[in-house]
């Protein structure tokens, strides 16, 4: 998917069914999420959660600073 950015934090999803959380200013990464399937979508970063789409039919809201699963 295309990236999103939120502060200093880059967000991305990918074929191989995982979000990331990326700091923008030394490429690391900070967290990952997977799913059950392709994320083609751009990610929607918010103050406390991110929200993404997959191919697993879902909506997933993540946490954005853990990378915990919220709903």
């Amino acid at each position: 998917s295309s990236p999103a950015i939120y502060g200093n934090e880059l967000y991305i999803g990918h074929n191989a069914h995982e979000l990331l959380c990326i700091y923008k200013s030394t490429g690391e990464i900070v967290w990952s999420y997977s799913t059950e399937g392709i994320i083609n979508t751009v990610p929607l970063p918010s103050p406390d959660y991110v929200y993404v789409t997959s191919w697993d039919k879902n909506l997933h809201v993540v946490n954005r600073l853990s990378g915990q699963l919220v709903f």
